[in-house]
């Protein structure tokens, strides 16, 4: 913790100390396009988590390909769940807890 300089008068750690951890992101299997029960990594309760459906890759190659086959029907995947990345929230701390893409 101090490599050159001993710590200062009257310090001292309760514990050893822990390298500074990143955790980018986490796999989680019980993810999938409706709310699932699980345990919030930040707040630590078990709840069911919100959802929030945005549009993905799958959206916009739906779009690409009906504005090719027919070109008034190319919103309609916008306006389609099933289409979208579906967004994990836990409805208590409000933390983003995972994404479901479709592709």
């Amino acid at each position: 913790m101090y490599p050159n300089n001993p710590p200062p008068p009257g310090f001292h750690p309760t514990s050893p100390p822990v390298p500074n951890t990143i955790i980018v992101g986490a796999f989680h299997p019980m993810l999938g396009e409706y709310p699932a029960q699980i345990t919030c990594p930040r707040c630590q309760r078990q709840v069911v988590t919100e959802v929030n459906y945005v549009n993905g890759t799958m959206v916009w190659i739906f779009v690409l390909v009906l504005l090719f086959i027919f070109f008034p029907l190319m919103c309609v995947p916008c306006c389609i769940d099933q289409c979208k990345d579906v967004e994990h929230f836990c409805p208590s701390c409000r933390n983003f807890i995972g994404l479901k893409k479709r592709i």
